[in-house]
């Protein structure tokens, strides 16, 4: 199969689309499926330059969405569906938890599909930071959290027209421009000095101790989680948040969508920040 990988560690340049062996099943939870578009993630970046460990098999990505390839337990071959992955998702096929899998509904597009992020872990009442909240991945927590009824919600961005777009179009409480201003200070001060009970970082780890003060006493910040705690939340996704899609309640904002073959090109305008949405690329 083809699949988009490196040949050096720190350069967007040297993301190459090759010919490598395909993944096979290796349990009863796991399915292959053919992937249609995947999204990028500044996750991406870090595990390319080594702030993270790489993806099992090497090949980058964790989100997409695609057509099962093979039936399993709970799907069958042709089902379209869209979900979270361990990595893999650079590549024409993938290997993917059952449990993390969301049948596609046939009013959303491949790009659309692979451009939402299945995350949770808000109660309603409660204040959530969101970090890189222009991002593909910021825009959909933004609307996640407030449908779930988010007391307060808390944006972070590095342009002042991101942060217009986030006060304007999205109606978020508070958001800073973290290249003019201490938004640890704006954090504090919005919540009084109690911190967010949850904070989303899509940024890395440099944002790492001031999350923790960010945060308050009883809060939390997601990073890696266990596969029993993304099971819950594709399920807490599925039961709250997908009929919102359906019926066009929850906006996909999509930057731009690019062929696989332009991967440097997304590359680069992801890591320049110049995207306001997902940046998605499309197998042909």
């Amino acid at each position: 199969m083809k699949a988009i990988i490196t040949k050096a560690p720190n350069r967007a340049e040297d993301l190459h689309i090759a010919e490598v062996d395909a993944p096979t099943c290796g349990s009863q939870d796991d399915v292959l499926v053919r992937v249609k578009a995947f999204g990028l993630n500044r996750m991406d970046t870090m595990e390319r330059v080594g702030a993270f460990p790489a993806p099992l098999g090497a090949i980058m990505g964790v989100e997409m969405s695609g057509i099962v390839e093979e039936s399993s337990a709970s799907w069958k071959k042709g089902d379209e569906v869209f979900g979270l992955l361990f990595g893999g998702g650079y590549g024409e096929l993938v290997v993917a938890k059952t449990q993390l899998l969301v049948r596609k509904p046939s009013s959303l597009a491949w790009e659309e599909a692979a451009s939402i992020p299945l995350v949770g872990g808000l109660k309603a009442g409660q204040t959530i930071l969101i970090h890189a909240a222009a991002s593909g991945v910021g825009t959909a927590a933004i609307q996640i959290a407030q449908l779930l009824g988010a007391g307060k919600i808390i944006c972070t961005a590095g342009t002042d027209e991101k942060v217009t777009f986030l006060q304007n179009e999205l109606n978020v409480d508070h958001s800073f421009n973290y290249r003019k201003c201490d938004w640890l200070e704006g954090v504090l001060k919005a919540t009084n000095g109690r911190g967010a009970d949850l904070v989303l970082d899509f940024v890395g780890t440099n944002y790492w101790e001031k999350n923790l003060k960010a945060v308050s006493v009883d809060g939390s910040t997601l990073r890696t989680r266990s596969l029993e705690y993304q099971r819950d939340l594709v399920e807490e996704f599925r039961t709250d948040l997908l009929p919102k899609l359906e019926d066009k309640s929850m906006k996909v904002v999509i930057h731009k969508a690019f062929r696989s073959t332009d991967i440097v090109a997304a590359t680069k305008e992801m890591e320049a920040g110049r995207n306001i949405g997902k940046i998605v690329l499309v197998w042909e």
